[in-house]
């Protein structure tokens, strides 16, 4: 028997019902009919008819059909998702489809759409991403493919391999997702789809002339079949234009400060700095986000298959993502109201909350307060594509030969551009601080910075209000960031397969080898103003630049003005200065060369009366790597390009990745699974880069004196981490559409990355002229970078079921629940003994829908939760930084009804709603900035709103 679902690597569902000839017909009757986007030749399961007995199922109940077929049938501890029919997956991206899968978790990006998963709790880069069973490029510096730009429409399903095998390539240390186009040959007859689907958010408009109102979604697919079935072509085509509105607070500092005490509050000391006052919102911003995503995927397949013995396959995936996203923003500062008697602010009316052991100024109004308005526009380009050739040979005696060649890249540009301003007040020739009233809950809702003076923002000119650059570039009044990336993966796979006779069915021995290059650039531009000859700037804002004023009531502060950014570089009013520290430090590129050779027996036999089947096999991977980057050794206040200077270094290393998977039929529709297998995943792609930050020599007299301040870089010697995972799995079928499983896994961490402090020599780098001769410089400094440890571990338990209604009364056909939930815990510590907490791990998730679909009407309800998590991201200044998550809570909604009959024979229409509770995210820091857990409290909030969408459907 050979697999159905599977790419050129031979790969994937087993012959599960050897033994039930008529069952097997159904099973691949199915799997032919939905997304099983096989490159291999279907197996010949029996020579009996099975359409006279088959009944033909469409919309959910299908999809849900086609997915439990495959997740019976997979020789690997697997969760499924296909399509309702062609183009009919409901969701914009196949993020959003997988994130609904047991153990698998979605997570929102910042415009509240999924754009990537976690499988098992683990972080998204312990996570692979294959098409149709080939390696992808990604869009980012890490290896965590960003799923959003995949649409929905043009993918036939999606296999999520929790366990993996031999074959599998590219595999990663969490799981591994297999997205499938469709195949045309595995389709009957000509089917030609067409999708429309209208969406609005319930924000509104927050800024203007960025998106239209009114976003949409258009897909087209076509499948047919020419010369005897003999050739086979699929075309797809989807279009998607929407908005996404956000409403985003940031509560930067929430500290006590120096000579600014709360009279009547009942401070306590905080163990972070103890001044004994109340703790103020010392930073406090808030933005007005709207952002437009326009998205094209095409696709298409070109399958023949003559004869038997032949059958090649060329697929191409294209996928053009633009975004453009501007942001309106104030934020105040009273971190700098104290010194000076001008800057001093005074409060009152100040109510407090107590936390624990901490006092938070939550209410009160403060006069002679520093604020800024900034503007800042994010416009980026991401083209990705894909080509893939499979051809297959049987050969003589039993042997099949099978060649793949396949290209993937991504191309990346991305700007950002920010500007700011506040109002000036020229007779003291100095910014124009006014009087605020703020409410600032501890658990973060219903924040709102309210200006006494509802004129407050009149006047607005450009300028640095709260002196961020006053040493280095006084003039300063924005910035613009530029982050281009490409990443180029070239694949050659040739494997060969025998099959056999007695306990093992077949053997699978192959080679692949990779190569990938991926080449990040980063430039970092201050934008200075014009000197006004009189010792001042030129500050008035072109009225090019100006916009309509953004309504930001909803945070109390009324009409905040906006000031086009990119508009003002345009003007010719700024200049720019090129920064080369963190140009350096952030520009590499990282070139890897992977050769795995494999080898994998297909077991199948029996075991005291059970059937017994599975794959026992082991991967040799040798790795050769290497990085080229940058250090900079000048200063920011005087770039000097030629003070920058190349870094190089690499590793060549061999790892040995064994597996077993076994499925023992216990009878009566009881599978039981067990799985072994060393995993490994890559390092991000940052960690592997050369380039170092820049030390620098503390020249001012103190306890420091003389002393390096720290640096950091990354590791081009840098090892994988790599774990030895156990899994069991108990599974009951009943019928066709309803299961129950339990599961539960167990990784025990043999290496790991984290970040590590070691000293380096420093003696190359320049002494400042500053320092006095006779100050002894230390030859070493701390420096930072990732490294390797190990141990640890990570365990979970899964429960997932779905239950047609029809199993408690027939008069209940039609309805059903699809249920899942699961529970991880890890133990992971650093050399050091402190906790390490992996990114991207909920201890709790669970998912449910509950469904009807019966007589062309259908409804659907579906809701997915996450505890709280932490994830590393990169801020607009290149730093990754990580935070805290709060719990995530979204539900969905679907009505729909297909007409099955009559002159709209085909048609469908549906209306859906997203995100209904408009759950605000939350992302927590520690106040002090302290380890300690009790002190977490809200930083950012986001609120997305609800997205409601209405949609017609077409198949002919």
């Amino acid at each position: 028997m050979q697999s159905i679902y599977s790419q050129g690597a031979n790969h994937g569902v087993q012959a599960t019902f050897k033994r039930k000839p008529i069952v097997a017909a159904c099973a691949s009757t199915l799997l032919l009919c939905g997304t099983a986007g096989a490159q291999q030749t279907p197996p010949e399961v029996s020579a009996e008819p099975a359409a006279s007995n088959t009944v033909i199922v469409k919309g959910m109940r299908r999809s849900l059909e086609d997915s439990l077929t495959i997740k019976r049938g997979n020789s690997s501890i697997v969760e499924a998702v296909s399509a309702e029919d062609l183009g009919k997956l409901p969701d914009s991206s196949i993020a959003e489809a997988l994130a609904r899968l047991p153990g698998v978790t979605g997570e929102r990006g910042g415009d509240g759409n999924v754009d990537r998963v976690s499988v098992r709790g683990m972080s998204p880069e312990f996570s692979s991403t294959l098409l149709n069973g080939r390696e992808m490029v990604s869009s980012g510096e890490s290896r965590a493919v960003e799923l959003d730009q995949f649409p929905s429409e043009l993918i036939g399903g999606a296999v999520v391999y929790k366990t993996p095998d031999a074959a599998l390539i590219g595999q990663g240390l969490a799981g591994t997702i297999d997205l499938q186009t469709r195949r045309p040959l595995a389709t009957r007859g000509r089917e030609i789809a067409l999708n429309l689907r209208a969406e609005k958010n319930s924000n509104g408009t927050l800024v203007k002339d960025v998106a239209d109102p009114i976003g949409n979604r258009f897909s087209a697919s076509y499948i047919d079949q020419f010369a005897d079935n003999t050739i086979g072509v699929a075309l797809g085509l989807a279009r998607l234009d929407r908005g996404s509105q956000i409403k985003r607070t940031q509560t930067a500092n929430f500290r006590d400060q120096i000579g600014i005490p709360i009279d009547g509050a009942p401070p306590q000391q905080q163990p972070a700095n103890g001044y004994n006052h109340a703790l103020l919102p010392l930073f406090w911003d808030t933005t007005a986000n709207t952002k437009r995503s326009t998205r094209t995927g095409v696709m298409g397949v070109l399958e023949y298959k003559p004869n038997r013995d032949l059958h090649s396959t060329l697929d191409f995936y294209y996928s053009r993502f633009d975004t453009k996203e501007v942001g309106v923003f104030f934020r105040e500062n009273m971190y700098n109201a104290y010194g000076a008697a001008a800057n001093r602010i005074t409060l009152s009316n100040v109510g407090t909350t107590q936390v624990g052991r901490n006092t938070y100024a939550t209410t009160g109004t403060a006069d002679n307060l520093s604020f800024v308005i900034g503007n800042a526009e994010t416009r980026r380009r991401d083209k990705i594509a894909a080509l893939g050739w499979n051809t297959e040979l049987k050969l003589a005696d039993k042997w099949k030969g099978i060649a793949d060649l396949s290209y993937s890249r991504d191309a990346r540009d991305e700007e950002y551009d920010e500007i700011y301003g506040a109002p000036f007040n020229k007779a003291i020739n100095n910014w124009q601080r006014s009087a605020f009233s703020w409410n600032i809950p501890y658990d973060g809702s219903a924040q709102s910075f309210t200006p006494v003076n509802p004129n407050t923002f009149k006047d607005t000119v450009l300028g640095d209000a709260h002196g961020y650059h006053t040493s280095d570039a006084p003039a300063w009044a924005g910035g613009v960031r530029t982050r281009p990336l490409t990443d180029a993966l070239k694949t050659l796979r040739l494997s060969a397969k025998r099959e056999l006779d007695g306990p093992f069915r077949s053997i699978d021995l192959g080679l692949n080898v990779t190569k990938r290059d991926k080449v990040i650039t980063n430039g970092d531009t201050l934008l200075l103003l014009a000197s006004d000859g009189k010792g001042g700037y030129v500050r008035d804002v072109p009225a090019a630049a100006l916009r309509d004023a953004v309504d930001m009531s909803w945070a109390g502060l009324g009409y905040v003005p906006r000031i086009s950014a990119p508009d003002v570089v345009a003007s010719g009013v700024v200049s720019n200065k090129d920064l080369f520290g963190g140009k350096a430090t952030n520009d590499y590129g990282v070139h890897e060369r992977i050769s795995t050779a494999y080898a994998k027996l297909d077991i199948d036999t029996t075991v005291a009366g059970y059937d017994l089947h599975g794959n026992l096999g082991m991967q040799a991977v040798h790795s050769k790597q290497n990085s080229d980057g940058f250090e900079y050794r000048g200063n920011n206040v005087t770039p000097d390009p030629k003070l920058v200077f190349p870094h190089s270094g690499g590793a060549s290393y061999h790892n040995y990745l064994p597996s077993l998977n076994l499925i023992a039929d216990l009878k009566n529709d009881w599978v039981l699974r067990f799985g072994l297998a060393k995993t490994m995943a890559r390092p991000n792609m940052q960690q592997l880069r050369a380039g170092t930050s820049t030390p620098s020599i503390i020249d001012k007299p103190g306890d420091h004196y003389g002393e390096w301040t720290g640096a950091s870089g990354g590791n081009p010697e840098l090892r994988p981490w790599l774990a030895n995972g156990t899994d069991l799995s108990l599974e009951k079928y009943i019928g066709k559409r309803s299961y129950l499983a339990a599961a539960a896994f167990h990784k025990k961490l043999l290496s790991y990355v984290f970040d590590g402090t070691t000293e380096r020599d420093n003696s190359f780098l320049p002494r400042p002229s500053t320092l006095p001769a006779d100050i002894v410089v230390q030859r070493n400094g701390s420096y930072t970078r990732p490294v390797n440890g190990n141990g640890g571990t990570l365990h979970g338990l899964e429960l997932s079921a779905a239950l047609g209604g029809e199993l408690i009364s027939k008069s209940l056909d039609g309805f059903g629940v699809i249920l899942g939930a699961t529970r991880l815990g890890s133990d992971l510590q650093d050399k050091a003994g402190n906790e390490v907490k992996l990114d991207g791990l909920s201890g709790t998730a669970f998912n449910a829908t509950a469904y009807y679909e019966k007589n062309g009407f259908s409804a659907r309800v579906s809701e997915r939760y996450r505890s709280p998590f932490t994830a590393t991201s990169t801020d607009v200044y290149l730093q990754k930084f990580i935070s805290a998550h709060s719990a995530d809570r979204v539900v969905d909604m679907q009505l729909g009804y297909n007409f099955e009959t009559g002159p709209y024979k085909g048609l469908s229409i549906l209306v859906q709603a997203n995100n209904l509770l408009d759950t605000q995210v939350t992302y927590y820091s520690n106040v002090g900035g302290g380890p300690d857990p009790d002190q977490l409290r809200p930083r950012y909030t986001n609120r997305f709103g609800r997205q409601f969408l209405i949609g017609l459907n077409y198949k002919m």
